[in-house]
C-alpha cells in the first residue's frame, strides 16, 4: 500500500507529476501500529527546489512575484482550516448527519470516484446533468473529513502540541521566516486529496529551514532503532 502511495499519488519513479509536483528523492519509515494500521513519517524532495536559504532571500525581495508564486504553491497544496465555515459549524452539521438514517461515517467508507467532468468548455447549460453530478459530488467530498480529535487520552492533554497558533493571514517577518494562514487551532495542516484518498489523520508541512529538516529526519530515523515488540503486544501475551 505505501508503495502504491509513493508511486502514484506522490509521483516517485515515474513519468508524471505526484501531488506535490515533480519530486526528485524521499526518506521516510512505516510501523505498524496496534490494530495493524500503518504509521507512515516520510520527507519528499521536489525537484529543483530552493535550499531554505535561496528562499528566504528570494522572499525579503519585495519586488520579486516570488512571494506571490510560493504562496500560490502551498495554498495548493495544503491548508489549516476547513473547507466551509469554522470548526463549530462543521460540528453542526455533522451533529444533524448522524441523526439521519442514511448517514455512513467517512471513516468506515471507501471515498466515493468523481462523475465524470461536463465535455463542454466553461457551461453555461442550467440543466446540464453532467454539471449537477459534478456539483452533487463535491458537496458530499467537502463534507467526508471527521477527526476524533487528540484529547482522548488519561490525562487529558494534547501529546501533539495543540491547539495550534492561529495566524490571521500569509505573513512573512523580518527573518525571512513564511508564516502560512491557518484558521484552525485543532487541526493539522492537511492536503484535501490526502484525506479524501485515506480517511485518516494526515499533517502536511513545508520544511523551510535546515533545522527543521534536520529535527525531522531524526525523528524519522528513530523509527528504524525501535522494539519490533510494542508494549501492548507484551502485555496481551501476558
Amino acid at each position: 500500500m505505501v508503495d502504491l502511495f509513493i508511486k502514484h499519488v506522490l509521483g516517485v519513479g515515474t513519468d508524471h507529476p505526484g501531488a506535490f509536483g515533480q519530486t526528485s528523492s524521499y526518506y521516510g519509515t512505516i510501523e505498524q501500529q496496534g490494530q495493524l494500521t500503518l504509521h507512515l513519517h516520510l520527507l519528499l524532495w521536489i525537484h529543483n527546489a530552493l535550499s531554505p536559504q535561496e528562499i528566504r532571500s528570494r522572499l525579503m525581495d519585495t519586488s520579486s512575484t516570488f512571494r506571490q508564486e510560493l504562496l500560490a504553491y502551498l495554498e495548493g497544496a495544503h491548508q489549516g482550516d476547513y473547507f466551509d465555515g469554522t470548526q463549530k459549524d462543521i460540528l453542526n452539521d455533522l451533529t444533524h448527519a448522524t441523526r439521519q438514517p442514511e448517514f455512513r461515517s467517512p471513516v468506515e467508507v471507501l471515498p466515493e470516484s468523481p462523475p465524470h467532468p461536463c465535455v463542454r468548455p466553461n457551461c453555461a447549460v442550467q440543466e446540464c446533468l453532467a454539471c449537477k453530478n459534478i456539483s452533487s459530488w463535491w458537496s458530499y467530498f467537502r463534507q467526508t473529513y471527521d477527526s476524533k480529535g487528540c484529547l482522548a487520552n488519561k490525562w487529558g492533554k494534547c501529546k501533539a502540541r495543540f491547539p495550534c497558533k492561529i495566524v490571521k493571514e500569509h505573513k512573512v517577518d523580518e527573518d525571512g521566516h513564511l508564516m502560512l494562514q491557518k484558521l484552525e487551532a485543532w487541526i493539522n495542516t492537511f492536503m484535501p486529496l490526502l484525506m479524501y484518498l485515506f480517511h485518516c489523520n494526515t499533517d502536511v508541512t513545508s520544511l523551510q529551514s535546515g533545522t527543521a529538516i534536520k529535527a525531522v529526519i531524526s525523528y524519522v530515523s528513530d523509527y528504524v532503532t525501535k522494539p519490533a515488540l510494542k508494549t501492548h503486544v507484551i502485555f496481551e501475551a501476558i
